[in-house]
């Protein structure tokens, strides 16, 4: 594989978050989600077309084998050409580039997951920060009640009095 098609440190920036900018970070992340996915699908077609190439010159290679085989009056099983026809140097080299083409289609899907699992934790801690807040308001609402019931205690105190 030579260049990545995904940088792996912008991966790392683009699947990382603060939860103190959760907001922004949930609005960036299905367009991030988006952008890689297109990544992801242009790798998948690149190993497809890969394969393809692969197999054309795999056809090639056997057919080859055969004729010659043909022509010199040899006997050949299917695992003798199979053999022959790994050993032959075009085959060798559109193998390692299909390799290298699935290997790239890997990483971008795992490239969607960690995007997935990031939208998942962004979740979990919107839910616990929502939760968090509600306890706040309530300790408030509950504090403000107090004051409240303590202001019309001491206001009563003071009608009675005088």
């Amino acid at each position: 594989m030579s260049d990545l098609i995904i940088d792996p440190k912008q991966l790392m920036k683009d699947t990382s978050f603060n939860p103190e900018t959760l907001d922004s970070a949930m609005m960036s992340q299905s367009g991030l989600f988006s952008h890689y996915a297109m990544i992801a699908a242009k790798a998948q077609e690149t190993s497809d077309n890969k394969k393809m190439k692969r197999d054309v010159t795999e056809s090639k290679i056997y057919k080859q084998i055969r004729d010659l085989a043909a022509i010199e009056g040899r006997k050949l099983t299917e695992k003798m050409i199979d053999c022959e026809m790994k050993a032959d140097i075009r085959w060798v080299r559109v193998q390692k580039e299909y390799n290298a083409s699935r290997a790239e289609a890997e990483l971008c899907r795992h490239a969607l997951e960690a995007l997935k699992q990031k939208k998942d934790m962004m979740v979990q801690i919107g839910v616990g920060m929502r939760e968090e807040f509600k306890g706040q308001v309530r300790v408030k609402t509950a504090e403000a009640a107090t004051e409240r019931s303590s202001s019309l205690r001491e206001k009563a105190r003071n009608l009675a009095k005088g």
